[in-house]
């Protein structure tokens, strides 16, 4: 598997993580629960959140002229969808949309509120619908054909990451997702070019948190090109505040994201080695533990375990 976007790796349902990582993050979610219990009133960036949905609520409660606050109701809405209160972010956007039907920033919003649902169909309906309005956006193109990518629609996502690129030449999220469709398409060497691009300054990502207390800071490494763990069981987005190294494109002089402990993804010893030996010069960076360390995947290789077991019967 390779990171398509920044949680690809998450993204496997049914997939299992082998039992020894398993039971060593599950001891990291309870001493983060205790954690959480002593943190009491909550965390300081939810009490914020909390703070503006009030602020804009006392500000929409005042008449209005038709059209004259969107963009408030916009902020209103992304920020139910952050504080977990999803059916009323959806009905929020969908009252948006029937008086402003082609605001982008709605349609953009609301298609990341559904992708985050789960309803992948109507994300990629509503995607569809801000392209159709805004064809010259590159991030609506973006965004449907990370869906695509993942659907293995390959054909169809690698044209929205073109018409991304034809309308912004630099835009680092459809390097990185044409060079996913090209890697899948066994294009290594297109593939590493848009990986350049698009990586390049932008190796590091950060996913949603969602929880309500002080998170568990954690550092994933994954490779650009495949060979990443699944981690969606057993990396709770309502404990761990989680920032994505793919390793094999992050500027060796690059300041680390704050971290508590670092989880290699990384599982594939034969197709990243590059990102593995990255991997191992990231971690020497950095004081935190390591799960499921590097150094020791490095030596998983196929033909490794084939004369390492060669002698049993």
């Amino acid at each position: 598997m390779r990171i398509r976007t920044a949680r690809e790796s998450a993204d496997s349902a049914g997939s299992k993580a082998p039992s020894h990582i398993s039971c060593t993050v599950t001891a990291l979610k309870q001493n983060a629960t205790v954690s959480r219990d002593i943190a009491g009133s909550g965390w300081a960036p939810r009490r914020a959140q909390e703070a503006r949905l009030r602020q804009l609520e006392d500000l929409l409660a005042h008449p209005r002229r038709e059209g004259e606050a969107i963009d408030s109701e916009i902020e209103r809405a992304a920020l139910l969808g952050a504080l977990d209160r999803r059916h009323d972010a959806q009905a929020a956007f969908i009252d948006i949309l029937r008086r402003a039907p082609a605001n982008f920033s709605a349609l953009n919003e609301f298609g990341t509120l559904l992708t985050g649902m789960g309803a992948i169909d109507a994300a990629c309906r509503v995607y569809a619908e801000a392209i159709l309005h805004h064809p010259d956006n590159p991030m609506g193109h973006v965004n449907l054909a990370n869906l695509l990518l993942r659907a293995n629609k390959h054909d169809e996502a690698r044209a929205h990451y073109e018409a991304a690129l034809r309308a912004d030449p630099d835009h680092a999220q459809a390097h990185q997702g044409l060079g996913a469709v090209l890697a899948d398409n066994g294009d290594r060497d297109g593939a590493r070019e848009h990986f350049r691009k698009g990586f390049a300054g932008h190796a590091i990502s950060s996913l949603p948190y969602r929880g309500s207390a002080p998170p568990l800071a954690l550092l994933q490494l994954v490779s650009s090109g495949g060979g990443n763990i699944p981690t969606a069981p057993f990396l709770d987005d309502c404990i761990f505040q989680t920032s994505v190294a793919v390793t094999d494109y992050l500027d060796p002089q690059a300041s680390l994201p704050p971290h508590r402990l670092i989880f290699n993804a990384i599982g594939d010893a034969d197709l990243c080695g590059p990102a593995l030996e990255a991997a191992v010069r990231l971690i020497a960076r950095s004081s935190a533990p390591v799960i499921n360390d590097p150094r020791a995947v490095m030596k998983t290789g196929r033909i490794s375990n084939a004369e390492r077991l060669a002698a049993l019967p």
